[in-house]
């Protein structure tokens, strides 16, 4: 849908005619009355509804250079950025730099952090939030997003050296039906997790799609009490050297004490690909730390791998520890696996 711009503009505003300069007959319309555009109204192509500029200016996005930060990778822009995010805007926006962050990023529910260009390569490039070494998490999302899509088109990366293994770079923390979609996360201990609280009604849903990682310590995808947790497409795992070597690929853990409490339906599917091109992944999915109570009860899991390329494991693809005592539901279809010579099964009985 286009917007009316130029002569067509002056046809959408009520303002009074003004003189001309010359030639004795009324002028043009000014759209902009005392040169204060902010409540002047906008009709679109075909549309009835009018909009204020200050409505489309929300809906466009605000960049984060408007309130302060210079993005030049060396600056802290944390400050400014947090501003923007709390503007009331609902689309933030990232230059195609790197704009270093000293403390946390916390993205509210219903805005959407998105970058202007998006690389994710090997190291990656275009819009980037770098948080310091010893930040974490990075980025930090909660609250009811419904639906909204927090984060697209970004790199979410830490600055050179080498993390902690529990230093986080994207949290999904209580969100509900949290959307990412072209994200990278890179240089970090745990790249993405996703925590929940569901007996406290916090934490149900959430999409990773392309979602791309690299540099993951620890673990590439922590699942932690967290129902319904969707990955499709996308490439856990860099191609060429930088890759630690890693616990896991995906980790699921914690649990409440309602059966219908996460962790539960985490699926990884639509082609995604789990592979390092240097150094290994110890177990492609961990089952670890059930909480009391937890998950495992008839009805209340269901994890899928279907469609996915697996490679680079050097001790099993499944995992658990001895908190979990039942795999319910546990399905393994159609997946590529590169793994020779590893069991597939590492079960440690409780």
């Amino acid at each position: 849908m286009k917007w009316v711009v130029g002569l067509f503009l002056l046809l959408s505003f009520g303002a009074s005619a003004q003189p001309n300069g010359g030639g004795g007959g009324p002028g043009p319309v000014n759209p902009c009355p005392g040169n204060n555009c902010s409540n002047a109204n906008v009709t679109a192509t075909g549309g009835t509804t009018a909009e204020t500029f200050a409505a489309l200016a929300q809906q466009n996005g605000l960049s984060v250079i408007s309130t302060g930060a210079k993005c030049d990778g060396t600056t802290d822009d944390a400050y400014a950025i947090n501003t923007a995010l709390s503007s009331g805007f609902l689309t933030v926006l990232v230059p195609p730099q790197a704009c270093r962050a000293a403390s946390t990023i916390t993205v509210p529910a219903g805005v959407t952090l998105k970058g202007l260009a998006f690389n994710p390569g090997n190291p990656p490039s275009g819009s980037e939030i770098v948080c310091d070494l010893s930040v974490t998490p990075c980025v930090s999302m909660s609250g009811n997003t419904n639906g909204q899509a927090p984060l697209q088109s970004i790199t979410i990366g830490r600055a050179a050296g080498t993390p902690s293994s529990t230093a986080i770079g994207i949290l999904v923390n209580g969100a509900y039906n949290a959307i990412l979609t072209d994200v990278m996360s890179y240089n970090h201990g745990i790249c993405y997790e996703f925590l929940a609280n569901p007996s406290g009604g916090t934490g149900l849903g959430a999409v990773l799609t392309r979602g791309y990682s690299g540099k993951c310590l620890d673990t590439h995808i922590f699942a932690s009490s967290w129902p319904e947790l969707k990955i499709i497409s996308g490439r856990y795992g860099m191609n060429g050297n930088g890759d630690y070597s890693s616990n896991a690929f995906i980790r699921i853990s914690g649990g409440v004490g309602s059966t219908a409490g996460g962790p539960n339906t985490i699926y990884a599917t639509g082609g995604a690909q789990f592979n390092q091109g240097s150094n290994s992944v110890t177990h492609f999915v961990e089952f670890t730390n059930l909480g009391a109570a937890g998950v495992p009860s008839i009805d209340a899991t269901d994890f899928r791998f279907e469609g996915a390329h697996i490679e680079g494991i050097s001790g099993a693809i499944v995992y658990t520890d001895s908190t979990w005592n039942i795999l319910n539901r546990l399905f393994f279809n159609n997946n590529s696996m590169n793994t020779p010579s590893i069991p597939f099964f590492a079960l440690n009985s409780a």
